[in-house]
């Protein structure tokens, strides 16, 4: 079971603590996120759910909001440093959610 109440004791200049701060304003714990399912493979359902793991991460890392937009800029980042089509698929079809000036936001930033 993953926790993140050390975590707190951290200052919030450091990536234990901003973390701490992002997932306890969310009131969100890194139990929270299902299992992965539908994919048989024991080593893709592994890299599957270190990748649904390591995604709050990311977002305190990139200094992205839970926002559409700010999803979707992970998902990019997570396109480019993975190479999982399923991401770039995210991206290229959830963009037109956004209006222009956010989806110019996306490809600029």
């Amino acid at each position: 079971m993953a926790s993140v109440g050390h975590a707190w004791d951290l200052p919030e200049s450091s990536f234990g603590g901003a973390y701490a701060k992002f997932m306890g304003k969310r009131r969100f714990s890194p139990d929270d996120r299902p299992p992965v399912r539908f994919v048989d493979d024991e080593e893709l359902a592994y890299v599957a759910q270190r990748c649904r793991e390591v995604h709050d991460f990311w977002h305190v890392l990139f200094g992205c909001p839970t926002t559409i937009l700010g999803e979707l800029q992970l998902k990019a980042v997570e396109s480019w440093q993975t190479g999982l089509p399923m991401a770039a698929l995210s991206v290229a079809g959830a963009q037109w959610r956004l209006n222009p000036k956010q989806r110019d936001a996306l490809w600029s930033q």
